[in-house]
């Protein structure tokens, strides 16, 4: 069981600072996975926006980082293929539909309404526990390390896509 609070490394819109912040372990939905974090990457886009290239949402503090591994503390009651004690990969496209034609494209560019961009929009993965989106996670092989592969689930998507285009 985790605990109710926990440590999170947050964008402070207003300071312009990123901040050691004490916050709530979040809940699931029946679609989520609750995730410890094993690994979270740093990314350029993490930087942008600290830098202000990348405008903030809003001036509510927002935990950065989009790309992860973790493994499964609890499964949401609609979620199937993942178990408790499962080490995983995922990324940031909270909610995509993964069916539009946006998506067909980038996940960044879905036209469904709901997908947010965890780390950005809605809290990130630079905190002990997370809740994740089950369509963007996928079970890692034995032989991966997931404390060194996270930069896959962001920057390796974005080397994919530019080698399909």
């Amino acid at each position: 069981m985790p605990p109710k609070t926990q440590r999170a490394a947050q964008y402070n819109p207003v300071s312009k600072k990123v901040e050691i912040n004490e916050i709530p372990v979040p809940s699931i939905k029946d679609d989520e996975i609750l995730i410890r974090t094993v690994a979270a990457s740093l990314c350029h886009s993490d930087i942008m926006l600290v830098d202000g290239q990348i405008p903030a949402v809003s001036d509510d503090p927002v935990t950065i980082g989009h790309e992860a591994t973790g493994q499964v503390v609890a499964v949401g009651g609609g979620v199937h293929g993942f178990k408790k004690g499962d080490r995983v990969g995922f990324i940031n496209a909270y909610h995509a539909c993964f069916k539009c034609r946006g998506c067909a494209n980038h996940y960044i560019y879905c036209t469904s309404g709901s997908m947010v961009m965890q780390g950005f929009s809605c809290n990130g993965y630079f905190q002990e526990y997370c809740a994740i989106d089950a369509g963007t996670a996928v079970v890692l092989p034995a032989s991966m390390d997931a404390t060194v592969s996270s930069p896959i689930f962001c920057a390796g998507i974005t080397a994919y896509h530019a080698v399909l285009k």
